[in-house]
């Protein structure tokens, strides 16, 4: 009867704490849809040419500025000269057409001073064959007199007219010449635009890392080819990772900004380590997916969503042989 006595509470508490147990665990926030990730950029040529030198091997660490592939400058320098002489020929045609325009300008000058003096001769034996015409008609004057009068005034309004012909043939050639002048200029700025543009492509034969990192595989080769936007590899910044945890749709009510979390590494178990929530997704990860699930059919099965959060590391630890791609389990620790 005692051991009934003494076994009856020894069942019972381990019941409870069983129960506790249960309870705790299942109130537990964490999950091992997790993964280590981090920034990786595809490296990729903006140029068709061919490889001058490759410095950078297999899984290599690299700084900022280094140097990854040399592509061949020759056909692009030779593209720069070509159009260096293209300027210098637009220039010198540039100058030659402005002293040109200054001749153009001066025999428009001439010519309108011309025309000036003539009118103004014009108008003075117009006046007098005026009088003469008026003094003929009352008998004052000689009918030679009239028809001299008469016909020089023919005479100057025919040169009068040719003139102004000649004028305004002057102030056409002067006007083409400027619009000559206005289209080299153009052509000389058309041509400065693909002189930069030749220097910049002069400048993406040098290809060079964007932040300091570790490339993931090189298969480029010295003298092959490369097209534009061909990838040539892939950086990745180990420094700055992060995890993504996928955590069930359940416990998003529980993931506040900067909650303190747990993180447990599988490749390394004797490695703890510490972060906080930085924020999570605005979707479940299922919309997006390529093909997102369309619900509105008959055959709904309910399935619970994940959300993936972002979770940052606490400063001073050492996580250097952390690389994306790696299992993580995280746990909401507060």
């Amino acid at each position: 009867m005692k051991k009934k006595h003494i076994l009856y509470p020894l069942l019972c508490i381990c019941t409870i704490a069983s129960a506790v147990y249960i309870y705790l665990i299942f109130q537990r926030i964490e999950t091992d849809d997790a993964q280590i990730d981090a920034k990786i950029t595809p490296i990729i040529s903006r140029l068709d040419a061919f490889v001058d030198s490759v410095y950078i091997t297999d899984h290599c660490n690299i700084k900022r500025g280094d140097t990854l592939i040399q592509l061949d400058t020759i056909p692009f320098i030779l593209d720069i000269h070509e159009i260096e002489a293209q300027i210098n020929g637009l220039r010198s045609k540039l100058q030659s057409d402005s002293v040109i325009l200054l001749g153009k300008q001066m025999e428009y000058k001439i010519q309108t001073l011309r025309q000036n003096e003539i009118s103004t001769e014009y108008w003075q034996i117009h006046d007098n064959f005026q009088r003469t015409e008026k003094m003929f008609s009352n008998n004052a004057s000689t009918l030679d007199n009239y028809n001299e009068s008469k016909a020089k005034d023919l005479i100057y309004d025919n040169k009068l007219k040719g003139q102004k012909l000649v004028t305004q043939k002057a102030l056409i050639d002067l006007n083409d010449q400027k619009e000559q002048i206005r289209i080299t200029k153009a052509q000389i700025k058309e041509t400065l635009i693909k002189l930069r543009k030749a220097y910049l492509s002069l400048s993406y034969t040098t290809i060079v890392a964007p932040y300091a990192g570790k490339i993931y595989k090189v298969d480029i080769k010295k003298g092959q080819f490369i097209k534009q936007s061909q990838l040539i590899t892939e950086l990745t910044d180990n420094q700055n990772i992060w995890v993504t945890a996928n955590f069930k749709e359940t416990k998003v009510a529980y993931l506040q900004h900067g909650k303190h979390v747990s993180i447990e590494v599988d490749a390394y178990p004797d490695i703890k380590l510490n972060g906080y929530i930085d924020s999570y997704s605005p979707a479940t990860g299922a919309r997006f997916a390529l093909f997102p699930k369309d619900n509105a059919t008959g055959n709904f099965i309910k399935v619970v969503q994940r959300v993936p959060v972002k979770i940052l590391f606490d400063k001073n630890q050492n996580f250097s042989n952390l690389i994306p791609g790696l299992n993580v389990n995280v746990r909401v620790i507060d």
